[in-house]
């Protein structure tokens, strides 16, 4: 793994056959959030009564361009995105905001059970952890779960996953700045 620094700005280059690939990133500087707590989901299954969220509380900087990505980790497992796991501040820009996320999944597990998709339960010990990213890397990602999103309905419109590697590579190089926050489910 290679550690970068905040504020600054990293090149990727890549000589493959001949082909030189290159990339830049910034790692942001991470808006702290206030407060992460526990929360019930906007419906609860039935199925699952106990299910439950995390809800951060955070002021948006006033300049727009703030990128964020999240993962969650539940009970020491990896770190997984959220389903939709991209956000930026153009609707929230320089305000108090509070929302609701949906814990990170193992997107290549093949046995969802789709009524615990994306809870905690009282005990468990999430870690959240709050990524700044620059407007290439959330391009990707917003193109990249939004067409993971549409695969098999014939009713999408087919989409380009934006990279910011040159010469039509397919991919990301992204720097982020990250805190962590933990809270046990109650």
């Amino acid at each position: 793994w290679m550690k970068g620094e905040v504020d600054k700005t990293y090149k990727l280059t890549i000589n493959h056959n001949g082909q030189v690939y290159e990339a830049y990133t910034k790692i942001p500087n991470p808006t702290p959030l206030d407060s992460v707590i526990t929360a019930d989901p906007p419906i609860i299954p039935e199925t699952n009564p106990t299910a439950k969220q995390i809800k951060v509380f955070f002021k948006d900087p006033d300049t727009l361009g703030n990128y964020v990505r999240y993962y969650t980790r539940r009970n020491g497992e990896l770190y997984y995105p959220g389903l939709n796991s991209v956000y930026n501040d153009e609707l929230i820009n320089g305000s108090q905001f509070n929302t609701v996320f949906s814990l990170g999944e193992n997107r290549n597990r093949s046995d969802f059970n789709y009524d615990s998709l994306g809870y905690a339960h009282p005990g468990d010990t999430v870690t959240l952890k709050w990524c700044a990213i620059d407007k290439a890397t959330y391009d990707f990602w917003s193109t990249f779960e939004f067409a993971l999103g549409t695969i098999g309905s014939p009713f999408s419109s087919p989409i380009r996953v934006r990279s910011n590697v040159s010469n039509n590579a397919l991919g990301i190089w992204g720097g982020y700045g990250v805190k962590y926050y933990t809270v046990v489910i109650k």
